[in-house]
């Protein structure tokens, strides 16, 4: 069962979406083909604000994605002098400003 508002998935046997109040559907519907997005990186930042950071643009409902630094995210391993290696956040450029205005609030400068 899916909300065909927020696309959240439920059990069977729930007929309502708790956070849209809506009827749940039996199949989620089709998404009409995205338009291309030109997707731009933001200055690095230390992998401990990754989580955080995600949160605040799931909930600006700015969509983003993450590269890790190599040793990192291949080896489980950190660079040499960094905590927990960085992190590179992609967005869309049209949302770029608002998202550096983002994390600058979280990171500072």
């Amino acid at each position: 069962m899916y909300c065909p508002e927020c696309h959240a998935e439920y059990q069977e046997g729930i007929t309502e979406c708790a956070d849209c109040h809506v009827s749940l559907v039996e199949t989620e519907p089709l998404e009409q083909p995205l338009e291309e997005i030109n997707w731009v990186e933001l200055e690095p930042v230390d992998k401990i604000y990754e989580g955080m950071l995600r949160e605040i643009f799931e909930q600006e409902q700015l969509p983003c994605y993450t590269k890790s630094d190599r040793l990192s995210s291949t080896l489980g391993m950190t660079t040499a002098g960094a905590v927990g290696g960085y992190v590179r956040f992609y967005v869309p450029e049209s949302e770029a400003e608002r998202a550096r205005d983002i994390v600058k609030g979280i990171v500072g400068d």
